[in-house]
């Protein structure tokens, strides 16, 4: 992306279009144990879950970041944990450009294969 300044219209759609590339829904799983916050797939296992329970405080051991931490080399997550963190706190807020470009790499490597 750009360096330039993005119009409201602008920014809504490309993330929409981010959420559309990782089927990424509106609603989000908290996971008590560690507290991680991300958006889950439309269609998903723990979107279900979610609609069940009626809550998005999920305590059962299966947090997707959790996973990708245990996955990942220990370089990669301390570059990863600032991200992490702030995605977990901003994702739902207002869209900037700053925040779209955190999510795509945040999503990214929460929801593309590893190699």
């Amino acid at each position: 992306m750009m360096n330039r300044s993005y119009g409201s219209d602008e920014l809504e759609h490309i993330e929409r279009e981010l959420h559309k590339h990782y089927r990424l829904g509106h609603l989000f799983a908290v996971h008590v144990p560690c507290s991680h916050r991300y958006r889950v797939k439309k269609g998903g296992r723990k979107e279900q879950q979610i609609i069940q329970a009626d809550s998005n405080l999920l305590d059962d051991q299966t947090c997707s970041v959790c996973f990708k931490i245990r996955c990942s080399d220990d370089s990669e997550i301390i570059t990863l944990k600032d991200l992490i963190d702030y995605v977990k706190e901003k994702d739902g807020d207002e869209p900037n450009i700053e925040l779209i470009k955190a999510k795509r790499k945040f999503y990214q490597w929460l929801y593309e294969r590893m190699n």
